[in-house]
This record gives C-alpha cells, sequence and structure tokens, in this order.
C-alpha cells in the first residue's frame, strides 16, 4: 500500500510542477510577443497591458504582476 499512497503523491506533485511549467512558459512567450526587443516605458504600460489582456486574456491582476507595475486603471 506505501507504494500506491507513494506513486499517488508523486503523480500529484508531477501534475502540479506541470502546470507551474505551463504557466511560466505562457508568461515567457507573452513577454517576448510583447517587448519585442525594446524596453517598456512607463508611458508605453498601459498600451502594454491592453495588449496582454486582449492578445494572452490575461487578467488586469496578472498583467501588472507579469510587467511589474502596481494597478495602472485602464478605461
Amino acid at each position: 500500500m506505501s507504494d500506491a499512497r507513494r506513486l499517488k503523491s508523486l503523480e500529484g506533485e508531477n501534475r502540479r510542477l506541470k502546470k507551474l511549467l505551463a504557466e511560466a512558459v505562457l508568461h515567457n512567450t507573452a513577454l517576448m510577443n510583447l517587448l519585442e526587443k525594446k524596453r517598456l516605458t512607463p508611458a508605453a504600460r498601459p498600451l502594454a497591458l491592453e495588449r496582454l489582456m486582449a492578445e494572452h486574456e490575461f487578467s488586469q491582476r496578472r498583467a501588472c504582476r507579469l510587467i511589474g507595475c502596481d494597478g495602472i486603471v485602464i478605461y
């Protein structure tokens, strides 16, 4: 029985790690598309937020966290 429990535990950990990896890859892809080898200026952040939210269907909170800004309100 302990082998079955261990296997189930490892499968759960594997599932969790795969989810973390998928989110990291998604964030990296979104940032690569967004930055396109240009530095993100403060004036460009609202447009970048809109683009992340539209193209990658991120929430405003997630997009802000990704580009490192504090809650810019988009109208």
